[in-house]
């Protein structure tokens, strides 16, 4: 795969703080960024952050738990989530570099 997203040092400690020292699994990645950009309309690693923080600190490690509390969040209002394709980061590159720099 060509990598065409490059990333700096502070997302990199991101990721590596999500993976590494939080623990958590790809999948859980992925669903913070999708909620991320439902919310935000793009990839914003703070924001990103706050979730997989929230996540952390309530006990949250599996998808399903993650969605539950998510859609209890959004109650009756949740809006149709945007297509994701529209991003210019492509999570299948980011999880790909994930795993080049941390092999």
């Amino acid at each position: 795969m060509d990598m065409k997203t490059k990333f700096s040092p502070n997302q990199l400690t991101y990721i590596k703080t999500w993976s590494e020292d939080w623990g958590f699994a790809e999948d859980m990645i992925i669903l913070a960024y999708e909620i991320t950009l439902d919310k935000t309309g793009s990839l914003n690693f703070s924001y990103t952050n706050k979730i997989l923080e929230n996540w952390k600190n309530s006990g949250i490690f599996n998808t399903a738990d993650a969605k539950r509390e998510s859609e209890e969040r959004r109650g009756k209002s949740a809006k149709k989530k945007p297509d994701s394709s529209s991003s210019s980061i492509d999570m299948d590159d980011v999880m790909e570099e994930l795993r080049r720099q941390y092999q």
